[in-house]
């Protein structure tokens, strides 16, 4: 499962969740050029993470992505307007 959020800045992130419990986080600035990706053990480990790149953090979109998903550009296009949740 993917998940995305955005920060106060206008940055985004992702975390990508994958079958054998680790999870990728790439966080890309305003322009869409990507400035950070890593892969950590698990979940908590990424979202402590990120919560270190960024002040805060809202919660955009979570689903479940297929295999082959485009760039860190596109992926971030179309995020909903509204605040779903905030991360701190």
């Amino acid at each position: 499962m993917k998940t995305y959020y955005r920060d106060f800045y206008g940055c985004t992130a992702s975390i990508a969740e994958h079958k054998d419990g680790t999870a990728t986080l790439r966080i890309c600035d305003p322009h869409g050029k990507q400035v950070f990706r890593a892969t950590f053990k698990t979940l908590r480990g990424a979202k402590i993470s990120m919560g270190k790149q960024s002040d805060c953090w809202e919660k955009r979109l979570s689903w479940q992505t297929a295999p082959g998903t485009p760039g860190c550009r596109s992926q971030h296009q179309g995020l909903e307007p509204h605040l779903t949740s905030v991360i701190n």
